[in-house]
């Protein structure tokens, strides 16, 4: 940026020539590419663990913005992962603690 800047400025000037200069160096994609990043590698990924028995790992998600259907317009999905079988309970948005099958 200092390079850039006062080869610029050697050569031209006007009000704005910092923020100018600034924002091509930002949106140049050679400047861009070159700039060495600070952010750490990202590591490998790792699978998680199959689990030992079924139940023993599950992954619940809630289903919301459904259409009313007997009071109950959202529903909590349970899903084991060792077996993929799935639970599904049909509940109310918005009211914790009342869940009904």
């Amino acid at each position: 940026m200092k390079k850039t800047l006062a080869a610029v400025k050697s050569s031209y000037r006007w009000p704005t020539v910092y923020e100018d200069t600034k924002r091509f160096i930002d949106n140049c994609y050679d400047c861009r590419r070159v700039k060495p990043r600070y952010e750490s590698p990202v590591g490998l990924l790792t699978s998680l663990p199959i689990p030992d028995r079924p139940w023993l790992d599950i992954v619940m998600d809630f289903v919301t913005g459904l259409p009313l259907c007997e009071g109950m317009d959202a529903v909590l999905m349970v899903v084991d992962r060792l077996l993929k079988e799935r639970h599904y309970i049909a509940c109310k948005a918005g009211d914790e603690g009342t869940t009904s099958e």
